[in-house]
């Protein structure tokens, strides 16, 4: 099985944010950056992979949950609250985040240095392609098993008469969030695997990728601004999407009642 497909067997698993956020601190500081440098960030990261697993968690809730309007907006709801916390914790780490890079550069340089003095030429060219497909591999590797949940996600949306252009919306953006929780918890795994030891290239490439993740990709996904008329040349998050659903669901369940 894919690392996708592994996730959705797994994402019942108990975890605690102290596992996450103690392992990554050790990891971090044995690098020998300061301490009081990684506390807060190493917070933030642990309690985002927890939400991570609880986003991904209440969308699978949702996806086998009966096509009932009420089960639906039962559903939504949890969804867009732990994005609402997701978020604040996104917002908090992203600045320490970048504190840590700074103090990594700084110790990073000289060992980086040391290991492109030892490498020949042509073996550090063909390290560079190599790595660079992988990067174009990986860039969008789980696009499949995205645009399949969306579709599932898409038709359990229209079963519930939420409209066509708000369910597509809306199912691409959760599939796309959750593809976004596969990644970051595999580079927190990768941050913590025994393995990394001093492959301090390595270790840098998977934070970069991690903040990548939170910065970029999870940030974007929860903005808060929607036009339901395609005037914006912006594409907006998650939060507008699940209010326009949960308002139709609302007068749906108000007119049956």
């Amino acid at each position: 099985m894919s690392f996708w497909d592994d996730m959705r067997v797994e994402v019942r698993e108990r975890t605690t944010t102290g596992d996450i956020s103690l392992s990554l601190f050790q990891t971090i500081t044995n690098f020998g950056v300061m301490p009081l440098t990684v506390v807060q960030p190493t917070f933030y990261m642990g309690r985002a992979y927890i939400l991570c697993l609880d986003y991904m968690d209440y969308l699978e809730k949702l996806l086998d949950s009966p096509e009932k309007p009420e089960r639906v907006f039962q559903f939504l709801l949890y969804v867009r609250e732990t994005l609402g916390t997701l978020g604040r914790c996104v917002r908090n780490a992203v600045g320490p985040i970048e504190e840590i890079l700074s103090a990594l550069d700084d110790i990073f340089d000289a060992r980086l240095r040391k290991l492109e003095a030892n490498i020949d030429p042509v073996e550090e060219e063909e390290l560079v392609e190599e790595l660079s497909e992988e990067d174009e591999i990986e860039e969008d590797e789980f696009a499949a098993q995205r645009e399949a949940m969306a579709q599932v996600l898409r038709a359990k949306l229209e079963c519930v008469e939420i409209s066509p252009s708000v369910a597509l919306e809306l199912s691409a953006r959760l599939a796309a969030m959750y593809d976004c929780c596969v990644r970051y918890i595999r580079g927190l795994r990768e941050l913590d695997d025994p393995d990394m030891g001093e492959e301090v290239v390595l270790f840098m490439r998977a934070f970069t990728d991690v903040q990548h993740v939170l910065d970029t990709q999870m940030r974007h996904l929860i903005l808060e601004d929607v036009y339901l008329e395609r005037t914006s040349p912006f594409i907006t998050g998650i939060m507008p999407w699940i209010s326009h659903a949960v308002g139709e669901l609302l007068h749906k369940m108000g007119q049956e009642q």
